[in-house]
């Protein structure tokens, strides 16, 4: 095992999901085993500075100012929350689907937001910014809305519709 700081949250909740993939193709209690140890070495990379769950690169990152490793991005939180959902759809497990609401709450919570004139917005990037990055915007959107499908919540899907509406209205 790798120690946590050499590891990639986006991407070992992009290795859980295909594994999810096999899993559903050839399922085994080995390969079940395996994914819920990632999933549960994945949750214990989460940025503890939050009480909301959130994920960040696990290298400082030099914008317009250095972002500490981890620091979370809605890039990363989105992916990690993905996985999660997945594991939930799977499992069944509601922890799985409790962490999912935990970055949802830190997209609400602790990101920035820039609001039009119309009420709409677009997500920043990360906890420490107000950058304008549809991508991660939309990718944070997206897990709202995902996550409303499962335990529907109105603010969830109201913040998600605002987001796509400004990045709608934002195209060229």
């Amino acid at each position: 095992k790798l120690d946590s700081s050499y590891k990639y949250a986006q991407a070992q909740a992009m290795i859980i999901r295909g594994l999810l993939k096999k899993y559903q193709v050839e399922p085994s209690a080995t390969l079940k085993k395996e994914i819920k140890e990632l999933a549960a070495d994945l949750f214990e990379m989460r940025n503890r500075e939050f009480q909301n769950y959130g994920w960040g690169q696990p290298f400082d990152w030099p914008s317009t100012h250095v972002l500490k490793a981890n620091t979370p991005r809605a890039t990363v939180s989105s992916q990690v929350a993905m996985a999660f959902l997945d594991l939930y759809e799977e499992f069944g497990e509601e922890r799985y689907l409790e962490i999912a609401n935990g970055v949802c709450r830190l997209f609400l919570e602790d990101f920035n937001y820039t609001e039009d004139s119309d009420g709409d917005f677009c997500l920043s990037y990360t906890t420490e910014d107000n950058y304008h990055i549809h991508n991660a915007s939309v990718l944070a959107a997206a897990v709202l809305v995902r996550y409303h499908y499962h335990k529907p919540h109105d603010e969830y899907l109201s913040a998600a519709v605002k987001a796509l509406r400004f990045t709608a209205k934002d195209q060229s």
